[in-house]
């Protein structure tokens, strides 16, 4: 295939990506985890919240708003209380302020960051396996309803996809045309990005790594491994203290992702055999029989194995695989059952059975046939999920907080009931975001509220108590003498009140 009609199919497969990612992107209201990213760019610590628990403020902090942001050298200190490393929230500080705090345009960041891995992705199939392998490549990556939903999120694992897909294709080119400095300086900037962005993109490194010190020799294994080293010497110097400091804070970050250690290993390796199917078809898996799953796994290792140019691909698969398996097994948890802890293997996914549709010899002019079904079977899937994927169902935060701003007149407090989990501190920061009224005093609590706080609010007329999905908190055991005037249901978003606390 000629290089003008490569290129030329390729920005039309990469209209149809922007298209898919940019539709209705602004409409859903931000959840959880992008309030941390929010958060996080401002340069306020994960905790910030906690300061406002069980006090009345008027006015309330509002961490997530761009112009509640500290100074850009808070970032870095900000996240030690984090498990995430700053390039992406640093990125999204600065995208924020050039493009705006609405919800396409932070998340836009994410979705050039996913064209950006899909273009790079199609140049390295097209490496190794020909341009149309390179362009069928593009096209599953175009249409994977998983890629898609990671690419309209405020989140860094579109970014760091993007640079776990260049170091691929950087190592790719280095064996193909020989060490040079330039491959050597891009390998190494590709795997420092993806290191900066998200730790878990060093599976997919490794994976990389032991594929140079393998498949390489002589001068080019000397300039990948020196890449690689060189990144992640840099990162170690550059974020090692905040790295440390952040070990103290895995287990309260991520205490839902931890298991009984009771069929622990059954359990884990359940899910390593159906991650294929699960990052190929996600709607589609949980009905996919554990055997054909497990089938499908080791018959495209197999076949990848068998093909010389598909075992990059295939080194970075079982890379970052097996790294986040590694870290099942040792610490009892479950984030296999999690995408955004295998994402970055996603592309390697893709590339392997774009190379598994080309001709088996290289005198053949026809794809293989079974390559190019299955293929074909998972380009057709995934267009059968998008619908879904657009169709999202994040709390409609934005749609509750006007609600709220209507019913509730000047000088009435919001109280939001909080737990021990997040339900309460998403409510908190989705009204603090959304809230047309932003000089509304508000207070978060778990429990009754201190006596001052109490005595401030018996001044008011009245106030109003929110109690998010699916926490089941009357307003009894809040608030005991008070009397319930008003109560609004918002089916699974939050049960709302208003309250009079005067005597009666």
């Amino acid at each position: 295939m000629r290089r003008l009609h490569f290129y030329a199919a390729l920005c039309a497969i990469l209209l149809a990506a922007a298209a898919l990612r940019g539709q209705r992107l602004g409409e859903p209201s931000y959840w959880l985890d992008e309030f941390f990213s929010l958060q996080a760019s401002n340069g306020l610590a994960n905790g910030a919240w906690r300061s406002g628990a069980r006090q009345l403020h008027e006015p309330p902090p509002r961490f997530t708003q761009l112009d509640a942001a500290r100074p850009w050298s808070a970032i870095g200190p900000a996240l030690r209380t984090d498990n995430h490393p700053p390039l992406y929230f640093a990125l999204l500080r600065l995208w924020r302020i050039v493009l705006g705090d609405g919800e396409a345009a932070t998340r836009s960041l994410s979705c050039l960051a996913s064209l950006a891995a899909l273009w790079l992705l199609a140049e390295g199939v097209r490496l190794r396996h020909g341009g149309a392998a390179g362009l069928l490549g593009a096209l599953l990556m175009a249409v994977s309803p998983v890629q898609v939903e990671y690419a309209r999120e405020a989140r860094g694992y579109a970014l760091a996809t993007a640079f776990v897909v260049g170091a691929a294709v950087a190592l790719a080119r280095l064996q193909r045309h020989g060490p040079h400095r330039r491959r050597s300086v891009a390998l190494g900037l590709a795997a420092l990005g993806a290191l900066a962005t998200h730790y878990y993109a060093a599976g997919p490194l490794l994976g990389l790594g032991v594929y140079a010190l393998v498949a390489l020799r002589g001068a080019p294994r000397r300039a990948a491994v020196a890449g690689l080293l060189l990144a992640l010497a840099l990162f170690v110097a550059a974020w090692g203290p905040v790295l440390l400091a952040q070990r103290g804070h895995v287990y309260a970050n991520n205490s839902w992702v931890f298991e009984p250690s009771a069929g622990h290993v059954a359990l884990t390796l359940s899910r390593l055999f159906s991650l294929p199917a699960s990052l190929l078809a996600p709607s589609v898996s949980p009905r996919l029989a554990p055997t054909a799953a497990a089938l499908l796994w080791l018959t495209m290792c197999v076949a990848a194995w068998r093909r010389p140019g598909a075992r990059l691909w295939l080194a970075w698969w079982l890379g970052g695989v097996l790294f986040v398996t590694a870290v099942d097994l040792t610490t009892d948890s479950g984030q296999l059952n999690v995408l955004r802890y295998t994402f970055f293997v996603a592309p390697a996914l893709l590339a392997m059975l774009a190379a598994l549709a080309e001709p088996a010899a290289q005198s053949a002019r026809r794809w293989n046939p079974a390559g190019a079904g299955l293929a074909l079977a998972v380009a057709v899937s995934g267009l059968g999920q998008l619908p879904g994927v657009h169709a999202s169902n994040h709390t409609p935060w934005r749609e509750f907080a006007r609600l709220l701003d209507r019913a509730a007149h000047a000088g009435e407090p919001i109280v939001v009931a909080n737990d021990a989990w997040l339900a309460g501190r998403e409510a908190y920061r989705a009204l603090l975001h959304y809230a047309w009224a932003p000089r509304r005093a508000f207070v978060l609590t778990t429990g009754p509220p201190s006596a001052s706080v109490l005595e401030e609010l018996r001044r008011r007329a009245a106030l109003w108590l929110v109690v998010p999905f699916p926490l089941a908190v009357a307003p009894s055991e809040l608030f005991p003498s008070a009397r319930v005037e008003e109560r609004i249901e918002w089916p699974d978003v939050a049960m709302l009140y208003r309250l009079s606390l005067r005597a009666k």
